[in-house]
């Protein structure tokens, strides 16, 4: 989801990133921090620092 938003951002009509948008590129490099952990051993951490969808 993140690769589409960031390769096809041309496409959007607003003049910035919306801000779901943007909380869900977070989101997903959260989470590609907690796979490097895990890739060490470490499996302390099992969730994204960065809630998607907002309030979950």
């Amino acid at each position: 989801m993140r690769d589409v938003v960031v390769t096809k951002a041309d496409l959007l009509i607003e003049q910035e990133m919306p801000p779901a948008l943007l909380q869900l590129c977070a989101h997903v490099s959260g989470y590609e921090i907690i796979a490097a952990r895990w890739a060490q051993g470490r499996y302390e951490e099992h969730l994204s620092v960065i809630p998607f969808p907002p309030g979950s």
